[in-house]
């Protein structure tokens, strides 16, 4: 299992939103914990160690 850090500028950005948005998200930075590669994620070009998730109106930007 892989650890999650957020940065507090992204747990601020989260705490701004809609309830419905916050728990989205929250449910699925912590399905990430468990699957860091989901099917719809992919690699940033020349970001290697970073990968993209869109998770409904938002992407989730992350590194593994």
């Amino acid at each position: 299992m892989y650890q999650i850090i957020l940065d507090r500028k992204v747990i601020k950005f989260i705490q701004t939103l809609p309830s419905k948005h916050q728990r989205q998200i929250k449910t699925y930075i912590l399905a990430l914990q468990e699957e860091p590669r989901p099917h719809d994620s992919q690699t940033l070009k020349d970001y290697e160690p970073y990968r993209r998730s869109d998770c409904g109106e938002y992407r989730i930007i992350y590194r593994i």
